[in-house]
């Protein structure tokens, strides 16, 4: 069952970074649509997560929100793929593509943690010492 929920949340998470690749085009060649993918599902990433954990989301919406849809969505390979064709033409982008992919992927994660944290707690209590990545344990 839960990889019947993986299943589908992956392909609506697939079809909706192929209809953000398909509306954002740059000339010079730099993979915008793929930045901005990949670090708003980081953001999504960390702010569900933490929900997740919060809240007691249950396993099977976890698992088809966290891996199938914003797995989905997100996209290593195709950012791989794009770091080496840049660096074959452009190696100074290439270094900014990779820097602002990873730190911007761990600082929006972070970001997304600390926003759920936010929405969860309105009265802007103390967050409890966990995060994000207990929902992985």
């Amino acid at each position: 069952m839960k990889t019947t929920f993986i299943l589908l949340f992956g392909a609506v998470g697939g079809i909706l970074r192929y209809i953000l690749e398909s509306t954002i085009h740059l000339s010079s060649g730099f993979p915008l649509a793929t930045l901005i993918i990949n670090l708003s599902g980081s953001f999504a990433l960390g702010f569900f997560y933490c929900l997740a954990v919060e809240k007691g989301i249950s396993e099977w919406l976890r698992l088809g929100i966290g891996i199938g849809l914003i797995g989905g969505f997100t996209t290593f390979s195709t950012m791989s793929l794009e770091l080496i064709q840049l660096s074959n033409h452009q190696p100074e982008l290439a270094l900014g593509y990779l820097l602002a992919t990873i730190l911007g992927g761990l600082a929006l994660v972070h970001l997304g943690d600390f926003a759920a944290h936010l929405v969860n707690n309105p009265k802007h209590e103390t967050p409890d010492s966990h995060n994000a990545t207990e929902a992985y344990e």
